[in-house]
């Protein structure tokens, strides 16, 4: 009994520690250029396992897309990453990197080279618990 009581124990710190920081003020959003970024898809976030809601924006830029996350809020977790994929599963996707904050605007540079409407979905992913806390489907504005 005490084994048990004490992994749970380590368990919750460890999930306490890792996780994403919902106190931190998000990232400021990377400039656009209004005049000649164009806006290609936009979504809107819905819950799957945790409370997840939001917009999402997707841009092209002269070098780059800019995938942005409007006025987004989830649940904290360890280990949340975002991917653009082609379906709700994190295995046809592309990795942008670990959940910037819990809450807020903020944004992801996406290569040029990527098809975007070969990848119509946003998730947000606990690797360390293969957990689909969100996603949004992105389309046509």
């Amino acid at each position: 009994m005490k084994t048990s009581f004490l992994f749970v124990a380590v368990w919750l710190v460890v999930v306490v520690l890792t996780g994403c920081k919902e106190d931190e003020p998000a990232p400021i959003v990377e400039m656009l250029d209004l005049q000649n970024d164009s806006l290609l898809l936009t979504g809107v976030f819905q819950r799957e396992v945790h409370a997840t809601s939001g917009t999402v924006q997707l841009f092209r830029r002269t070098d780059d897309q800019l995938l942005v996350l409007e006025n987004f809020k989830t649940d904290n977790g360890p280990a949340l990453y975002v991917y653009l994929s082609r379906d709700r599963s994190v295995s046809n996707s592309i990795n942008l990197g670990e959940l910037k904050s819990t809450s807020g605007t903020f944004s992801y540079s996406v290569d040029a080279s990527v098809n975007s409407k070969e990848y119509p979905y946003v998730l947000i992913w606990c690797r360390e618990f293969a957990v689909l806390f969100g996603s949004a489907q992105i389309d046509t504005p």
